[in-house]
């Protein structure tokens, strides 16, 4: 799985999570956080990290 192919899926795993995230503000005044983490394993020693967060 390259970088492009972690991004995609958290591009498309944005919308879920941010409904789920807007529905966690309604429980708690504070607001609310949302991360989204995708790692690709490069090889044993070297791996990149994509993160998007999502404040409500």
């Amino acid at each position: 799985m390259s970088l492009a192919d972690i991004q995609q899926v958290l591009d498309e795993e944005l919308i879920r999570i941010a409904a789920y995230t807007a529905s966690c503000a309604e429980l708690d005044a504070r607001p609310v956080i949302g991360i989204l983490v995708g790692t690709a394993l490069i090889s044993e020693t070297t791996y990149q990290s994509c993160i998007t967060e999502v404040v409500v």
